[in-house]
């Protein structure tokens, strides 16, 4: 058996007795910086899925693997060479001192196959000339800039993004085809005028919405990753620094209770989940919302992240870098920015605000080797400033709202803010509006539904009877015309 094939066979539990021993197998993968880029074809899907299993807390048998070939890109005789490749490994043994063995060889061999290869290409370039994509490279200058170029990528030369324009117009138009091709290239919201406003959160941006405490501003944050994890398939990471996993599990349960495959608008509500006080028919219900996310394969990964106090942003890439190992990574999801500790002691909270937003910057642009990564977060704003908004007569945040935290904006790429006033709360609704987005222009303001029960929101007109049940929107002239009924796309 080849080495890709054994390192799956340490990986592969043969029986449900043994899943223990896959899990530590796994376990050590990771400490030995096992990733997914290291397997090619088949061997690489396989990976992947068991990755996607044991980040889940489960087994990868035959019934799952079944699953995730239903919804992958093969033909009947790529599913049929898959499940060759899965009985072939289930089947043999490698335990977990093998592969320890196994895996610093297979990382030496990969590298040194790439190196080799690297290396053929500029000696032939340096000898006799080669076309490379569409150009014909000869000569010294031409070798030493493709080695230069290839090498780097190898060895991770450097954290960020950098080169000769002329060498990088190959990324250029994988971005472009990218943009156009897929409607889901950023990660959007669900929020019909954020998102088209914005089109998503792309790789390298920092996205902020602000907000005063208890105003739903980390109610935003996990319906934005939910709606990426369960329609835009995307993976994600949620790091929380203010709740518990299992507040989070809670939630985000709840949220999901609500989705429309269930036919069920009330949902199931939070409190009662977190009490252990449903009744036997919200525990049916949860039953089947817990058992169809747990195996629906078109999902992307949900991975919450709970942060220790005094966390830092260099802590929080070391964390990511770990997960990105195990799993591609699409967003990261921060509730939220300023509970983050700077990497040295700051004199006031202002200069504190400053140095967590630059390295979060610099988190979002430099990620995976300058590949970058979407981050969206969220900022607490004043009681001043919150105060001031009930004095204004548009009942809105005004341009200076973040005079005392300046840095939020020069850093994110766009802030949104949210606001729930006793007016809204009254007939549940909160109101959004942006106040910055360097990629274009910012919409007028505009409001949502939201179901504060099952920490659902969703937009204007989208009601269903029972969410947000309560009195009829209030009029508001700040309010985007048309607002109330063009409804386009669920969250």
């Amino acid at each position: 058996m080849d080495i890709q094939s054994s390192i799956l066979a340490a990986l592969i539990p043969h029986s449900q007795g043994e899943k223990s021993e896959a899990d530590a197998a796994f376990s050590t993968a990771m400490q030995l910086r096992l990733s997914a880029d290291l397997f090619t074809g088949y061997h690489k899907f396989l990976f992947e899925t068991i990755a996607k299993q044991s980040v889940r807390k489960n087994t990868l048998d035959r019934e799952i693997l079944e699953t995730y070939l239903n919804s992958s890109e093969y033909d009947d005789d790529g599913k049929t060479k898959v499940r060759i490749l899965f009985t072939t490994c289930r089947e043999s043994s490698v335990d977990v001192d093998k592969l320890r063995s196994l895996i610093p060889m297979f990382i030496e061999q990969h590298g040194s196959k790439e190196l080799g290869a690297i290396l053929t290409d500029t000696a032939k370039i340096l000898m006799e000339g080669a076309h490379v994509g569409k150009a014909d490279l000869k000569g010294f200058e031409a070798a030493k800039q493709y080695l230069i170029k290839h090498v780097s990528g190898i060895v991770g030369v450097s954290s960020s993004p950098q080169g000769l324009v002329s060498g990088s117009f190959d990324k250029f138009w994988e971005n472009y085809q990218k943009a156009k091709s897929s409607p889901d290239y950023g990660i959007k919201s669900g929020i019909r005028e954020l998102d088209a406003a914005t089109g998503g959160a792309r790789n390298g941006e920092l996205f902020t919405v602000a907000g005063f405490a208890k105003e739903g501003k980390s109610q935003i944050l996990r319906n934005w990753a939910y709606n990426a994890v369960v329609r835009q398939h995307k993976n994600v990471v949620y790091a929380s620094l203010e709740m518990s996993k299992d507040e989070l599990m809670n939630l985000f349960t709840s949220l999901h209770s609500t989705n429309p495959i269930f036919k069920n608008t009330d949902g199931v509500k939070a409190f009662p989940i977190s009490d252990g006080k449903l009744t036997p028919e919200d525990e049916a219900r949860l039953q089947e919302v817990t058992e169809e996310w747990e195996n629906n394969p078109s999902y992307g990964m949900l991975y919450i992240l709970q942060m220790p106090t005094g966390s830092t942003v260099p802590m929080l890439r070391n964390a990511l870098t770990s997960l990105q190992s195990i799993f591609p990574l699409d967003a990261l999801f921060l509730d939220y920015a300023s509970l983050l500790y700077p990497e040295t002691r700051m004199d006031t909270t202002t200069m504190q605000v400053t140095s967590i937003y630059k390295s979060l910057k610099d988190l979002a642009l430099t990620f995976n080797n300058g590949n970058g990564l979407p981050v969206i977060t969220a900022h607490q704003t004043s009681r001043a400033k919150r105060e001031a908004v009930d004095k204004s007569e548009n009942k809105r945040y005004d341009m200076g709202y973040l005079s005392d935290a300046s840095e939020v904006e020069r850093s994110s790429d766009m802030v949104a803010w949210i606001l729930r006033t006793e007016e809204l709360k009254a007939s549940r609704e909160i109101k959004m509006g942006m106040s910055y987005f360097r990629r274009g222009r910012t919409p007028p303001d505009w409001r949502c539904s939201e179901y504060y029960d099952c920490s659902a929101i969703r937009n204007l007109g989208q009601v269903a009877s029972g969410f947000g049940s309560g009195p009829s929107p209030s009029t508001d002239p700040s309010i985007a015309p048309g607002t109330k009924t063009d409804f386009t796309h669920d969250l």
